[in-house]
């Protein structure tokens, strides 16, 4: 694989840049481990500095952007950097924020992890940011799509991309109707259509009598669940490739984990290994990014049996993904991203 060190080598009009990276550090089911926000901050920590680029790191609670003599500001708790929690109001109700970040659209990349739908004051903060002209990485259309399992594979098929089969099923009774209309046997994949970073919500069903018992206890604990179920496809392993606009810089092999039906998550243990994509697989890689509408995407693959002729299944696309398990395999990516998007000329790069 070309090297992406070479391609941002030759890459002008090279300007520092601060980052601010939102995030949430914890109290609904969808929070990743305190580890893992401390394995983040290391990582694109170490990475800033090497590339002479200043971050900030803003939880979701409490933030609010403030105007003063036409200047923006991201106002916020302070970030404990030995934690990697926010400090938030203490035992007297007293709220101490940090001192408030100035925002400039010309020097200021956005980057936001552990977003949740439900918490609508933080999508209205980034949507603000976006309708506003700054820019966020990835913009939230891309997020729409793929934080939907099941409009993510609505536009990869558009795309003319290879998915497994997948159905929706839209209330407790439709379980047979669904498995009718994907058309193939047992076992099968039902999954949360709003995917998560570490395989929760995705279940291998192997028998019908299952698969009514699975749907009808999910949804009795939640009517307006989104479940999916998908064609169930063997494999030793599938395929992290990180897809920067219209180029593959990373690429990581995960076996299936020991112990498991069929989970390859490295947040679960599964380790990863290095390795090349064919020709093929990676302008499938290109195309899937390119159809999410993302800039910076982990696209994930399951190959085909002859990977120099026969085109791999899309398994998803995510919009936020996390680069602490790529650098095991690929070291200094975080860094390369970063350096490459000190040419403003990258900020304004969009699919057409």
């Amino acid at each position: 694989m070309e090297k992406f060190s070479d391609f941002i080598s030759e890459q002008k009009n090279e300007q520092p840049y601060e980052i601010v990276c939102f995030f949430h550090t914890g109290d609904s089911s969808r929070d990743v481990e305190k580890s893992d926000h401390l394995d983040m901050m290391n990582t694109m920590n170490k990475a800033a500095k090497k590339s002479g680029i200043k971050i900030h790191y803003v939880d979701y609670n409490g933030v609010f952007l403030s105007n003063k003599n036409n200047k923006v500001y991201v106002n916020y708790f302070p970030i404990d950097n030995e934690t990697g929690e926010y400090m938030p109001p203490n035992s007297k109700g007293e709220i101490k924020y940090a001192e408030p970040i100035e925002i400039k659209k010309e020097n200021t990349l956005f980057l936001y992890r552990d977003l949740v739908y439900d918490r609508r004051h933080w999508i209205d903060v980034l949507k603000t940011l976006e309708v506003r002209g700054y820019f966020l990485l990835n913009p939230l259309e891309c997020y729409d799509i793929c934080g939907s399992k099941y409009l993510t594979d609505v536009y990869l098929r558009q795309a003319g991309l290879k998915t497994p089969k997948t159905v929706r099923i839209t209330h407790s009774e439709d379980s047979e109707r669904a498995f009718k209309e994907l058309k193939t046997k047992f076992p099968i994949i039902l999954k949360l259509s709003q995917g998560t970073q570490t395989g929760i919500g995705v279940v291998k069903i192997d028998n019908m009598r299952t698969l009514n018992t699975t749907v009808q206890m999910m949804m009795m604990l939640d009517k307006k669940i989104p479940l999916l179920i998908q064609e169930f496809i063997e494999l030793e392993y599938d395929i992290r490739a990180m897809v920067l606009h219209n180029k593959v810089i990373g690429v990581m092999k995960r076996n299936i984990i020991k112990g498991s039906d069929f989970r390859s998550n490295v947040s679960l243990g599964a380790e990863p290994e290095k390795m090349e994509l064919t020709e093929l697989e990676k302008e499938v890689a290109i195309k899937a990014s390119k159809a999410v509408g993302g800039i910076l995407t982990g696209v994930d693959l399951i190959p085909s049996k002859n990977r120099e002729t026969e085109e791999p299944y899309v398994l998803e696309v995510n919009s936020n993904p996390g680069l602490t398990g790529i650098e095991k395999t690929n070291k200094n990516i975080t860094e390369e991203v970063f350096t490459y998007f000190k040419n403003r000329d990258n900020w304004r790069k969009q699919w057409v």
